[in-house]
């Protein structure tokens, strides 16, 4: 029994997941577990259909078992997505972590993990940043001068920089190994017309009419509203409270907020700063909208875990696993296992009916129907 471990959001399921879970079986894993965002996304937005449709997609497409990452987790940094979804899948016994990357050298990615630890406080980072630099851009210019054009090179890849922090959250766990699988298709977030598109790509076409999806799916603009009168309707306390956020930037939301513009997005625009991206002041939106607090609700130890399904090769690997937290598929009996467990519940709720105000069909979390797949 090898059981292989994927980070994703599935955001739709595609032949990109599906190429990845291929090649974890052809590398010798006899199971596959997923641990998949829930209603929010890593970019600060809400998915494009329910989680539980997404989990049906991939049982469908070739993993065993699929369980959730919760908000607030699912829309925060790469550091809290990658180490909660890493620890939950370590929870449940993984023997290595399959994850797409531009680059599938295993030496130069535990490189470029070591040194991306290492990289933000330098001198040299500071140094790019008084130049005029984003941060993002002054990282990888320190990387090319400390570490070399190899590193720098990965560092500036998206997929492979997720692969790197998905290395360091697995610091708590030596005994697992990775698996990097290069990937194929479109760059992510590309609008290429590649044979296999991007995520990005797909939505754009599924929310255009232009491809037609086997599920309905949500415009996540249609909540933009109500975060936006989440961020028109509060104090800077309030503001300050948010993880990513800090005193310069909750001014400037202040500010703008006694004569804002008329959309969201040209709000955040208008927001954004050099060393602010526009990912992080949406996912501080959403964080602000389903009522996040600060760095208590982002510790990124799982206090449980919530399958969204299984077949009965997902069955094999709960019994095999030794998890010290609960893990099951009925939402009130975890809610009942600790105060915190009821908290990132109640806050992965929240983004599931503001998920939910997008389609206008509100289903009870509590009383949906588990159905293990064959």
């Amino acid at each position: 029994m090898l059981t292989a471990g994927i980070v994703a959001e599935f955001n739709p399921f595609h032949e990109g997941h599906k190429y990845l879970i291929q090649q974890a079986r052809e590398r010798g894993a006899t199971h596959i577990v997923c641990c998949m965002s829930g209603a929010a996304v890593q970019r600060g937005e809400l998915a494009i259909t329910d989680k539980h449709t997404r989990a049906a997609m991939a049982i469908d497409g070739g993993a065993d078992l699929v369980v959730e990452l919760p908000a607030p987790f699912s829309c925060s940094s790469a550091e809290f997505f990658a180490k909660y979804a890493v620890r939950s899948l370590t929870e449940l016994g993984i023997d290595t972590l399959a994850f797409g990357s531009e680059y599938d050298d295993k030496a130069l990615l535990y490189k470029a993990a070591e040194a991306a630890l290492s990289l933000p406080d330098t001198d040299e980072v500071r140094a790019f940043l008084e130049q005029g630099m984003t941060y993002p851009a002054a990282v990888a210019a320190a990387a090319r001068k400390l570490a070399g054009d190899d590193v720098a090179d990965l560092l500036s890849s998206p997929n492979s920089t997720l692969a790197v922090t998905y290395i360091n959250a697995l610091a708590s766990a030596p005994q697992v190994d990775i698996m990097p699988v290069k990937r194929i298709g479109a760059a992510h977030d590309s609008d290429s017309a590649d044979d296999l598109p991007s995520g990005m790509e797909l939505r754009r076409r599924m929310l255009s009419g232009e491809l037609k999806a086997d599920f309905a799916p949500i415009d996540p603009t249609a909540a933009e509203a109500v975060i936006y009168y989440s961020i028109l309707t509060a104090d800077k306390p309030r503001i300050m409270q948010l993880p990513e956020l800090g005193a310069p930037l909750a001014d400037r939301m202040i500010k703008l907020s006694a004569a804002p513009p008329p959309a969201l997005e040209d709000f955040l625009i208008s927001v954004k700063n050099k060393s602010c991206t526009l990912a992080r002041l949406r996912r501080s939106a959403l964080h602000l909208a389903i009522g996040v607090e600060g760095a208590a609700d982002l510790i990124p130890e799982p206090p449980h875990i919530r399958i969204l399904a299984m077949n009965s090769r997902g069955r094999e690997v709960l019994s095999a696993a030794d998890p010290h937290i609960p893990v099951s598929a009925s939402l009130k009996k975890l809610e009942e296992s600790s105060p915190r467990a009821a908290r990132i519940i109640g806050l992965e709720n929240r983004a599931v009916k503001l998920q939910q105000i997008c389609t206008g069909c509100f289903v009870n979390e509590y009383t949906r129907k588990f159905q293990p797949q064959k």
